[in-house]
């Protein structure tokens, strides 16, 4: 009787489903199409095509194909889209038995007029021996578009070797993407080398049943395709699909037990974020794993597509697997560049973290940036990634709300092997300019009243920056500069717009504000400092500039009269910031001055002085009126603004004309000093 061509829903019942009159031989095997007319079709888009037959329950009676007597036949059917290159073979590791094949072209629907276009018999390659009896076969023909194929596959000889009568055909119509996929279960996963080195493989699964199921990583995983290999040494595996050949979102996992028994899952991964896992399904589509391997103990790996491929993408993969022996695995490398060391700089919030971290044997798995005060014993984590860094950004600190002070960096890189090297780095962090300390002028608000310059300012005091200032590479700097109230800032020294050199109790610059020609009044002096890390510091200093002089003034006595008795004195004192006045006479054989009075206050021709000078021997005299007010003129000078006032006088009598004693000078006293000094009167 004719059977029906096995549908996909048929196919994935039969995939699931324990065949009872096979003894379970080929538990993955679907029914048998054992006649002609009811061949098993298979698609005819280009692609690896892959069919699992249990063909213990062929029925048909024995046929001869290629010469041979072949048993338990089973027919498919092909009708190629393109035309070029089509191979079949048996060269599955689901056969089990000798098989033969032949291919007809053509025909009517009970399977009349057919032309043979070739058969084989046994096909010489590893992969065709079955391990029972004897090889698998394959036929390749040029095949035209359209045409309708079928082929035959038997066993040689009845299968008089008695083998188990499991069949895996292949139908390859170029062009493919990759090898056909064999390991689509456990049972027979594709074989990978375990020995140290790079191996990879390509496989189009474009026709694989999809079959989802769940991983520890994703919910939902179709199309699965396996790999296995047996470790022989002790070190680390690397497997990735982020391939060229890799064109849809895969999800991989690494096994170990074994097919019959639960496997255990070691590792599970989605997508991998590196921009060689992007392909044309989208960004970061590919996945990796990296895991430990001991010496003779065997492994899985299992690829799916992601959501079963609810993306609609070619399934077309290919995976690399790399085996590291620790044995010959070199430290990784871990290395800090920047920031500068303790006394060659300091780091500057946000702090950018330069270096190294990467293995030479390619076996990286991570670094850890961290850092502590010192002082600290914690370490607090920076940054924490899996992609190697050659001489570039380990990672950003964001130091801003740190407090200034020494603190320890350190990288930490880690292999596949677990060995681990670190570097550590002694830095400064900056997070203020240190130091600007003017002592003069000084504070007004420590002072109590806005202090009063003049002539040339000395600006006396500290700039200090310990770890961060190098003006030559950094640009560090300080300025000083004035203004009027309400006016711009500017260079009290026009001809040095910039300092660099960090005074220590020293004068640092001088104002002269006789030669900038500045009125008097209100003024600011500014000092701002910049170190390298940008921290600036500034400090404003109010001060009022004098460069008028005092008014100082004597009304009385005036200049050359002669005075006996109390003289009185009187003058006008005048000054914006006055600061003294002082009233002084010298006379009478004395070289030098004698103080009379003094005062603090303003006076406006008002009595300075009474002057008791009976007892003065009669002489000329000289007043002097000292004015000073509170303008301190020059570097560091004793000097301020001054104003003197002189009157020259005669104090008492020179000669006695009391000749005659009677307490008063009159003709009579005349007449006797004319006698003595021309002698008696005619």
């Amino acid at each position: 009787m004719l059977r029906k061509p096995v549908s996909l829903y048929a196919l994935l019942i039969a995939l699931f489903a324990v065949n009872e009159s096979s003894g379970q031989f080929c538990p993955h095997g679907e029914p048998p199409a054992d006649f002609c007319s009811a061949a098993r079709i298979i698609p005819g888009n280009p692609g690896q095509h892959v069919v699992l037959v249990d063909a213990h329950d062929a029925t048909a009676v024995g046929e001869t194909h290629c010469g041979i007597d072949a048993g338990h036949t089973t027919w498919f059917s092909v009708t190629p889209t393109v035309s070029g290159p089509m191979t079949i073979s048996t060269c599955h590791p689901h056969t089990t038995f000798d098989t033969v094949i032949a291919v007809f072209a053509g025909g009517e629907g009970s399977c009349e007029f057919m032309q043979p276009m070739g058969c084989n018999d046994d096909t010489y390659r590893q992969e065709c021996n079955n391990g029972c009896s004897y090889w698998g076969s394959d036929v390749t023909v040029n095949a035209s578009a359209g045409q309708r194929y079928r082929f035959v596959v038997g066993s040689v000889n009845q299968n008089l070797a008695g083998c188990p009568l499991c069949l895996g055909v292949v139908v390859t119509i170029e062009p493919t993407c990759g090898e056909p996929p064999y390991g689509f279960i456990c049972d027979t996963a594709r074989e990978l080398p375990g020995t140290p080195g790079v191996h990879a493989a390509q496989v189009d699964a474009r026709d694989l049943p999809s079959m989802p199921h769940e991983y520890s990583c994703t919910p939902n995983a179709g199309s699965n395709v396996w790999f296995t290999f047996t470790s022989e040494v002790d070190g680390v595996a690397q497997f990735t699909t982020c391939h060229e050949n890799t064109q849809y979102d895969t999800v991989a996992r690494a096994l170990t037990g074994d097919c019959t028994s639960l496997l255990a899952t070691l590792r599970c991964n989605d997508d991998w974020p590196d921009p060689s896992c992007n392909n044309a399904c989208g960004e970061q589509r590919g996945s990796a794993l990296s895991f430990r391997v001991a010496t003779g103990s065997r492994y899985f790996l299992e690829v799916g597509s992601y959501a079963n491929n609810a993306a609609g993408c070619a399934l077309c993969l290919g995976a690399t697997l790399e085996i590291v022996d620790c044995a010959t695995e070199t430290p990784p490398v871990a290395e800090i560049t920047g920031p500068p060391e303790l006394g060659g700089g300091c780091a500057c919030p946000p702090v950018l973290v330069t270096g190294s971290a990467y293995d030479f044997d390619g076996t990286f798995v991570r670094y850890l940036l961290e850092y502590r005060q010192t002082g600290d014993s914690d370490w607090t984590l920076i940054e924490e990634s899996t992609e190697p860094v050659y001489q570039g950004l380990l990672g950003e600190w964001d130091a801003e709300h740190l407090p200034q002070g020494y603190y320890l960096l350190r990288v930490t890189s880690v292999n596949a092997c677990d060995q681990v090297r670190s570097d550590t780095r002694v830095v400064f962090l900056d997070s203020e300019f240190d130091t600007i300390d003017v002592r003069y002028p000084p504070d007004s608000a420590v002072l109590g009243h806005v202090p009063v310059v003049g002539g040339s300012v000395c600006l006396e005091g500290t700039v200090y920056e310990s770890w961060c200032y190098h003006p030559a590479t950094d640009g560090a700097h300080f300025t000083v500069r004035y203004r009027p109230g309400g006016g711009v800032f500017q260079p009290v020294d026009p001809s040095q717009a910039e300092y660099v050199t960090l005074p220590v109790n020293d004068p640092f610059a001088s104002w002269d504000t006789v030669g900038l020609h500045l009125a008097d009044g209100d003024y600011a002096l500014r000092v701002d400092a910049i170190n390298d890390c940008g921290e600036t510091r500034s400090v404003t200093r109010a001060v009022v500039v004098d460069n008028t002089t005092p008014i100082a003034l004597l009304t009385e006595p005036q200049s050359c009269h002669a005075m006996e008795g109390v003289v009185e004195i009187r003058g006008t004192v005048q000054d914006a910031h006055l600061d003294r006045w002082e009233l002084q006479f010298s006379g009478d054989g004395v070289h030098g001055w004698t103080t009379l009075a003094t005062g603090t206050t303003p006076m406006n021709d008002d009595v300075l002085w009474m002057w008791d000078t009976s007892r003065l021997e009669p002489c000329p005299y000289v007043l002097r009126l000292i004015v000073t007010d509170e303008a301190v003129l020059g570097c560091g000078s004793p000097f301020r603004n001054r104003t003197e006032y002189v009157v020259t006088l005669n104090v008492g009598y020179c000669g006695d004309f009391d000749a005659d004693n009677d307490g008063d000078t009159d003709l009579i006293d005349f007449g006797e000093f004319q006698e003595a000094f021309t002698g008696p009167l005619p």
